[in-house]
């Protein structure tokens, strides 16, 4: 129904458009454009808008999404289009990383199975909130990882710990606390470290420390 009434009858550049959009929950214009990369997206979304062509906009949160049957539709196509999904998915979680909207950008970078890529970009120290908001969807893709990831990407784990230490949950703070002891026993003894790096990460830990504290008083 959704090809015989809609997706034939459209160009070719508006049915990779919408492919590719199918990623979304939800976008932005601006999201989509980047993500994307073609300066027509933005036109063509609102001329679909405009005709009521299975393309909603949530006015409260400024967001447009496809309807569940056109998503649904188009995911599946996908798979036979030969559209690299995973560069899309890379794209749109480089977005979220530029925007500091991290959980969604685990996402992103987990349906691509690039975690690591994600990992390496925000390995460093001003790194921000991750916000404990997400900290089950961490968790969920958390649990796939190897836990030697920890110690070559300190930055992205100390904070994750931080969220899981302070979800209030007693297995998700069991976790954190994993991380945190993972952390410690290596950057106590690795020889060769970067000058600082060892003292910002310890530092770091004993932070976590005073916030566990916190929650044993509680």
């Amino acid at each position: 129904l959704v090809r015989v009434n809609l997706f034939d009858n459209l160009d070719r550049q508006t049915q990779e458009i919408l492919l590719g959009l199918s990623i979304f929950d939800s976008f932005t214009l601006d999201q989509a454009a980047e993500v994307l990369d073609n300066s027509q997206t933005a036109k063509i979304v609102e001329g679909l808008l405009e005709q009521n062509a299975f393309v909603e906009y949530d006015r409260s949160a400024g967001a447009y999404r496809l309807h569940n049957v056109l998503s649904n539709f188009l995911r599946q196509k996908l798979k036979a289009e030969g559209i690299d999904l995973n560069l899309i998915l890379r794209r749109a979680g480089k977005w979220h990383i530029d925007h500091g909207e991290f959980i969604p950008a685990f996402d992103c970078y987990h349906r691509a199975g690039s975690l690591e890529e994600l990992l390496a970009q925000i390995n460093h120290p001003d790194i921000g909130n991750i916000s404990y908001f997400g900290y089950r969807r961490l968790e969920e893709i958390c649990s796939e990882l190897s836990p030697d990831l920890c110690v070559r990407y300190p930055f992205p784990f100390l904070q994750i710990a931080l969220d899981f230490i302070i979800s209030g949950e007693e297995a998700i703070v069991a976790q954190g606390v994993e991380i945190a002891g993972r952390l410690r026993e290596f950057y106590e003894k690795a020889p060769g470290l970067p000058p600082g790096l060892r003292s910002r990460i310890l530092g770091e830990l004993k932070l976590l420390d005073l916030f566990l504290v916190f929650n044993d008083a509680e």
